[in-house]
């Protein structure tokens, strides 16, 4: 499988919103008190909500989703040579891990 940046960020764009608006409904239904990941991310840079949120949305939507996580998840199925469910499932599932590891950790230093 042949790496390709454009479709690669595409994909890490597409899969930012998915996982932004499972999120929103996971909120809207009282599973989680955490806040959107765009005033998540930025409430680091800003303590006032409305410019927070703003640098959010730029960090989390272009930056890390796309940017970051896209370019990530396509070295990773270049590397492997496999784009398919299963790659991209042990991928998600072992990245869903470390996050889900880290998210304890980040009361004790986050602002939000």
């Amino acid at each position: 499988m042949e790496f390709a940046i454009v479709p690669a960020l595409i994909a890490g764009l597409v899969a930012t919103i998915v996982m932004s608006m499972l999120m929103a409904m996971a909120r809207a239904m009282n599973m989680t008190e955490m806040p959107g990941m765009p005033l998540f991310a930025g409430a680091m840079l800003s303590p006032n909500p409305n410019t927070a949120r703003m640098m959010g949305l730029v960090i989390h939507y272009l930056v890390m989703g796309t940017i970051i996580f896209g370019l990530i998840y396509a070295w990773l199925f270049s590397l492997f040579g496999s784009g398919g469910w299963l790659t991209g499932g042990l991928i998600g599932l072992l990245h869903g891990v470390v996050v889900g590891l880290m998210m304890p950790m980040m009361a004790t230093v986050h602002p939000v």
